[in-house]
């Protein structure tokens, strides 16, 4: 044990003198205002020799005797849309908003996979022959939208097999 002490004390007196030999106390203290100038904080880059300027395009300055624009008097315009919103006092934008009932168009996809007795149809197949029930106006939208929107509307599962081929979506039903 003493001699464990003996070898200690003889390590911290050869580190000790180490230490005093190799400290310095006139070493300058580096303050912020010191390193300042020497760091750098941010980088920008200017491009702007590289870059080419964009094309002038000069005004015409004679007109274009084509052109159907030019000044229109705000009393003839006003009056004209007057006379469009007079053509369709008739039409209730109510009947006009809710002309198909698309709650039944899931049920029309829901048939036609009852009919065919399958779990599981390409998307295609359904834009190309569910019949969805005839709208009470005339038909707007296609057929495509129709059946995407029955789809999402339905809780139909969609698989896609192959990212940028539509033909490859199935349905689930």
């Amino acid at each position: 044990m003493k001699i464990a002490q003996i070898h200690a004390e003889r390590a911290q007196s050869l580190l000790d003198g180490w230490e005093a030999t190799h400290e310095c106390d006139d070493e300058p203290i580096l303050t912020e205002d010191i390193l300042a100038p020497l760091l750098r904080q941010t980088m920008t880059l200017d491009l702007d020799a590289l870059l080419e300027p964009p094309p002038l395009y000069p005004r015409s300055s004679h007109s274009n005797s084509q052109s159907v624009a030019g000044v229109v008097d705000k009393a003839a315009v006003l009056n004209a849309l007057d006379e469009m919103a007079a053509d369709h006092l008739d039409e209730d934008p109510g009947l006009v908003a809710h002309a198909e009932d698309i709650s039944v168009w899931p049920r029309a996809i829901a048939e036609y996979f009852n009919s065919r007795q399958v779990q599981n149809l390409p998307m295609v197949e359904l834009v190309q022959n569910v019949q969805y029930p005839a709208p009470q106006q005339p038909e707007s939208g296609s057929q495509l939208v129709k059946t995407w929107m029955a789809l999402l509307l339905g809780g139909f599962r969609l698989e896609q097999q192959e990212f940028y081929n539509a033909d490859s979506i199935e349905v689930w039903y």
